[in-house]
């Protein structure tokens, strides 16, 4: 499950990247001189004892469940919203990925 976490992370830094040239945000706040995001957009995750947190900069988005694989939207940092399942990190891929991408911002909607 490790290296799908990695794998999906990956992908949604470059939808982030793309997204944020398509709207004019190519500046030094937004990338490193190696075209690379900076740590306040770049996405990431933390393992923790129960799930694994993707983080979009500095902020908490998603919680990735270690034993059953669901992906969960946040209520708050550290706090899953089970209404807000978006399925199983295994079958994310690259046809379904966009839809991931867009859901980062679902919190209370």
């Amino acid at each position: 499950m490790l290296n799908k976490i990695k794998d999906v992370v990956e992908k949604l830094n470059l939808l982030e990247a793309e997204r944020l040239r398509s709207e004019g945000c190519t500046n030094e706040a937004f990338f490193n001189p190696d075209g690379s995001l900076t740590v306040g957009y770049k996405v990431h995750f933390k393992e923790k004892k129960k799930y694994f947190y993707i983080d979009f900069g500095n902020s908490g988005t998603f919680m990735v469940d270690k034993t059953t694989g669901l992906i969960y939207n946040i209520k708050a940092y550290g706090q899953i919203n089970k209404q807000k399942c978006l399925g199983y990190i295994q079958e994310v891929n690259d046809s379904n990925i966009l839809n991931l991408h867009s859901k980062r911002w679902n919190y209370k909607r």
